[in-house]
This record gives structure tokens, sequence and C-alpha cells, in this order.
């Protein structure tokens, strides 16, 4: 059968999740579909664990690569993927039960979009705290740039589990996550996407649960530092790169980037870190991409 879906999972010291999380997926059937979990050179038992699922399932695979971060494990997947189309998931979150046969669906049958995108929820202990869905927009086709201007003014809200990507997008137009970045490169390879794509389909079912934990690298008040500020810039410059591109978009990024900003200066002052490096960061750089 031909494989319509690759499915990447990025993963570092999570043997506490990828064996519910390989059981979630395989328990909604692999026709079509492939499941490739790329060790970022976890020191725990991953090996171990995903190495019998790849003995009982020929459609999951398995490989390892020297610690180096979650964009460089995603691009690895890419590369090795076959399936038509790219699906990111995180080794800790979960799918709502109907997930992969909608994702089949909608690949299937919605006239071969670059860009599949739907909506998610947020759920901590238990509970759904926040849901992300668009009715208005629910089975509409968008160009690249009318989408990326509605995500630009937060008219719409995706996360990187909330797309299923053409992979010869991604492969012929060159976009990747950047090397060595781990806070905010989500982000980033969204808007690289979203420029490459051609048209972007829209569903406001919900198939994706963001499982939120205090402990993971972007959830939680306790601490920031100076990585999580340079997201600032990161975005900037990415915005910058195709404003050339799109030159009537200097509203909606300087928009977006005045969001970001504040964003961080929230989190940072509800944490518990006082840095005179991180102030002087903040005070210097309260610019806007464009001038009016």
């Amino acid at each position: 059968m031909k494989t319509i879906l690759s499915i990447i999972i990025p993963a570092y010291n999570s043997e506490r999740f990828i064996g519910n999380t390989l059981d979630m997926i395989i328990s909604q059937g692999l026709d079509g579909c492939e499941v490739i979990v790329v060790n970022d050179g976890s020191l725990d038992r991953i090996a171990e664990i995903c190495e019998k699922y790849t003995k009982k399932y020929k459609n999951v695979k398995f490989i390892t690569i020297l610690h180096s971060g979650v964009s460089v494990a995603r691009n690895i997947g890419i590369l090795n993927a076959i399936g038509d189309y790219i699906y990111f998931f995180d080794s800790d979150d979960t799918l709502e039960q109907n997930a992969l046969n909608a994702f089949r669906y909608l690949i299937r049958g919605n006239g071969a979009a670059d860009v599949y995108s739907f909506g998610c929820k947020f759920k901590t202990d238990g509970k759904i705290i926040k849901k992300y869905s668009c009715p208005k927009f629910n089975r509409k086709i968008f160009f690249n740039i009318d989408m990326l201007s509605l995500y630009l003014e937060k008219k719409i809200s995706f996360s990187i589990c909330t797309f299923l990507i053409k992979r010869e997008v991604l492969i012929q137009q060159g976009v990747a996550f950047t090397p060595g970045v781990r806070i905010g490169e989500d982000i980033e390879f969204v808007i690289k996407m979203l420029v490459s794509a051609k048209t972007v389909y829209y569903t406001s079912e919900t198939y994706f649960i963001y499982q939120i934990r205090t402990d993971s690298v972007s959830q939680g008040y306790r601490s920031y530092n100076v990585e999580q500020f340079k997201v600032i810039a990161l975005i900037t410059d990415c915005l910058r790169n195709i404003s050339d591109l799109y030159s009537g978009l200097e509203r909606q990024s300087n928009f977006f980037i005045a969001n970001l900003y504040m964003a961080n200066l929230f989190f940072y002052l509800r944490s518990n870190v006082v840095d005179k490096h991180i102030n002087k960061l903040f005070i210097e750089n309260k610019v806007f991409l464009f001038k009016k």
C-alpha cells in the first residue's frame, strides 16, 4: 500500500511517554502511514522500547542521532520520510481517537492541497483548558498569502502539530527547521512553510491535543533565559526575509512581532528571574519591523 502520511516524532529522554504514544497511534491503524521516531541522543531506555515496536510493526521506524536538538531531529525525519505528506508530532502529546482516519480522508478527498490544517485543544491534569478552532474558516481553501496574513494577525492559531504538509513542498522549497534552535523553531518553520505552500485547506475539527507540562521547555513561569528572548530576533529575521515577496504584510508583521515581544516580557516579569542583561535586551529591542 502506498504511504500517504509520515508521522515524525522527535524524542529526547522520552521513555516515560513513547510507549503510550506509539500504542495510541498504532491503535488507530497504520494503513497508508509510517511512524518515524528520531531519537535525539537520549540517555534513557527509549531505544530498547522502540526496537520492540520496529520488530513488530514494519510501518514503525527508529533512527538514532547524536544529541543535536529538536530542529535537527525533525529535519532528519523529513529526509527519511517516504509519505506524500508529513505530520510532526511530539512524544508526550496525543490525538483524538479518529484523527488518523480523518487525516487519511483529508489527504485523499480534498483536491490535494499543499497543506491541511486543523484545530487543537490544550489539556492539563486530564482537563481541557483551551480550544483553538475557527468555525468560520471551516472547510475553506486559502492561498498562502491569505493564510499567512490571518496567522500574523492572530485571527487563526496553529501549532506545529496541526498541519499535514506535502513533503514535496518541503523538499523542493528547502523548508527546514533552523539547527540549534529549540525555542521558537516551530513559529519560524510555520511562517516559512506557509510562504512555500500554494494552498492551505482548513478544517475547524480539533484532532490534536497538546499536553501542558510544567517541566517542559516552553511551559511554566518559573524561569526565563536569553534563549527564550532570542525567538524575537529569529522571527523578526524570518519576516524580514519574506518582506520582498509579500510587501503588503508590513502591518501584520509589526502586529505579530509586537505580540511576541509583549508575551516574552510578560513571561519574564512573571518568572523568578532578575537579570540585568535580559533587562537591557528588552529595553533596546522595542522596535517594529517596518516603518508606517
